[in-house]
């Protein structure tokens, strides 16, 4: 009451998952700050065991994971999906492919944050490789909170599944590469039940006239386009 006596705004903070970068999640943000460019909006990277616990406890008003699966007590929608791609060292033998496909991977150990059955995205990458036919070898990150691209440094014989754009990162020491026919990893939204939130509703129904996810997944809403769909 105090605030609004004021005329102030409280901040919306988006917790959201190292899994989602702090880019996609401004492009994800984007259609709420263009609605209410007055309205502080925070984003709170947080680790995904975290975000149930934030969200009751008032600290973040909304949490974005890569997940399709309800959580008990809370409201979820699956509003936009990211295409993924692979990054690996310069000198792995598909550093210099113009793209790959799931074949390609099957001598090729795969960097993840959780062991599988642990992590939903986790769970979901596994999928995809089954569904292309092989057993993936799996090593699980002990360093946590940073890019998924850097993963490779300290492992050059795997790859990482990542959203960032096909091309050179790290000062050229790291490649992304495409898939011939990629994966959409989802993005998922969780807030508290019986709440509103114009900030909230923005975010979650996106633009659908916008082609802000041109290059990077579909536009919120879109559903997926590939066969690789969680």
């Amino acid at each position: 009451m105090r605030e609004t006596a004021k005329g102030e705004s409280k901040p919306f903070v988006v917790g959201h998952s190292p899994a989602i970068s702090g880019d996609e999640v401004y492009r994800l943000i984007t259609p709420a700050i263009d609605l209410m460019p007055h309205q502080p909006i925070t984003a709170r990277q947080v680790f995904p065991g975290q975000l149930r616990d934030l969200l009751f406890a008032n600290e973040i008003d909304v949490a974005l994971r890569r997940g399709v699966e309800s959580s008990a007590n809370l409201v979820s929608a699956v509003f936009a999906y990211h295409e993924l791609r692979i990054a690996v060292v310069a000198d792995h033998p598909l550093a210099h492919r113009n793209s790959v496909s799931v074949p390609d991977l099957i001598d090729t150990p795969i960097v993840v944050w959780a062991p599988e059955r642990r992590s939903f995205y986790t769970d979901f990458l596994v999928s995809f490789c089954r569904r292309g036919g092989f057993e993936p070898t799996l090593i699980v990150n002990p360093v946590q909170g940073t890019p998924p691209a850097t993963a490779v440094a300290r492992f050059p014989e795997a790859c990482a599944f990542v959203t960032d754009p096909p091309g050179d990162l790290h000062g050229g020491s790291v490649r992304v590469v495409s898939f011939d026919d990629p994966p959409l990893a989802p993005v998922q939204a969780l807030w508290l039940p019986y709440t509103h939130s114009p900030v909230r509703d923005a975010i979650v129904r996106g633009r659908p006239d916008s082609d802000w996810a041109r290059g990077s997944g579909t536009r919120p809403g879109a559903g997926p386009a590939s066969r690789a769909r969680p």
